[in-house]
């Protein structure tokens, strides 16, 4: 069972230690300390698309995003922090991403947990001090958000491989998904991956016909999530 009171000390110092350091790049340099070449990009994507939607100029696929690039959840995301918080996005979005990687940390404290408890806290402890999540957090980019759900899901995978259960490969779907509509290059890793769940469970002999609809919702849940996005791209 998670300690919780540790799990929310684990989470303040994640947060605090990203959110610290974002806003001294931003006192430092401005909205360039938090921005790459692509970052600035996104967000003057993200500025067209706010005011599409504000000035209610969307149509059908054009949901999905001023372009084919961008994946549309991180478009959702940061187009989001555009109509809320104007010339402030990029810190906005930074402080956002502080707190979803804030939560991988506890992702992976539960990975941990799972596999071995004794490291459980040692993992937490790396992660909250990784200086690659703590960089990547604080820019415009879409590692945070894809390493958050690549997270879930692992999480997902391996308390499913535990003990299978529908909200598992509910959970596990979700996260697959979310990070394919994040970045789509993940779509052959997820097919790769739930045959290897399906595999594992024929090796374990565990395999009955309630294994099989679970991983099958969890395929389909992925594929629905990205199939107008194929639609789109395609037609």
């Amino acid at each position: 069972m998670a300690d919780r009171p540790m799990l929310w000390k684990f989470f303040t110092a994640a947060l605090a230690i990203r959110w610290i350091y974002a806003l001294l790049l931003f006192a430092t340099m401005g909205d360039a300390g938090l921005e790459t070449v692509d970052s600035t990009t996104y967000i003057a994507n993200a500025h067209e698309f706010a005011q599409a939607i504000a000035a209610g100029a969307l149509h059908g696929d054009q949901w999905l995003g001023p372009t084919t690039f961008t994946m549309p959840l991180f478009n959702w995301i940061i187009a989001l922090h555009a109509l809320l918080f104007g010339k402030w996005t990029a810190l906005a979005y930074a402080f956002t991403q502080g707190a979803l990687d804030a939560g991988t940390c506890l992702l992976i404290y539960g990975i941990a947990q799972t596999l071995n408890p004794r490291i459980a806290a040692p993992a937490a402890i790396m992660a909250t001090l990784n200086p690659t999540q703590i960089v990547l957090s604080a820019l415009i980019l879409t590692d945070t958000p894809f390493l958050f759900f690549v997270a879930l899901f692992l999480l997902a995978a391996v308390r499913w491989l535990r003990a299978p259960a529908w909200h598992w490969a509910i959970i596990g779907g979700v996260g697959l998904a979310e990070a394919a509509m994040i970045r789509v290059y993940v779509v052959p890793w997820a097919a790769f991956f739930v045959l290897f769940l399906f595999i594992a469970t024929i090796i374990g002999r565990r395999l009955t016909s309630r294994i099989i609809a679970q991983l099958a919702v969890t395929s389909i849940i992925v594929a629905l999530s990205i199939a107008p996005v194929l639609w789109r791209n395609v037609s």
